[in-house]
């Protein structure tokens, strides 16, 4: 079987999702009680400068992640509202067909007087 352009991109959002899904693991929660002034009397203007940084780094990878990651889904949820509109016209067309060689092969029965 070839490399289908929507299996490749069903691999990419797999992928994504465990990107996130590491970015995740790899959080670190803050322990406030720790950074706290009012109970922790040694922690410093340059610790909580620091940390803040580092906070604003996570937020701009995981919400850089998060956006590439909609983007993609939000992308197959397109190509799957397309294929069943497709499959949808298919079975009208279907329908409509069998509908109308039902109705010749009914018209096309010989009249016999009995």
């Amino acid at each position: 079987m070839s490399n289908s352009p929507d299996l490749n991109i069903n691999n990419e959002i797999i992928q994504k999702i465990n990107e996130l899904t590491e970015l995740l693991a790899k959080r670190e929660h803050i322990d406030y009680a720790h950074l706290d002034p009012s109970q922790n009397k040694s922690v410093t203007l340059q610790e909580l400068e620091i940390i803040n940084q580092q906070k604003e780094e996570e937020i701009k990878v995981l919400d850089k992640a998060w956006m590439n990651f909609e983007e993609d889904l939000f992308g197959v949820v397109q190509m799957s509202m397309q294929e069943k509109n497709q499959l949808h016209t298919f079975y009208m067309n279907k329908h409509k067909t069998d509908k109308n060689r039902r109705a010749g092969q009914r018209s096309a029965g010989v009249w016999r007087a009995n």
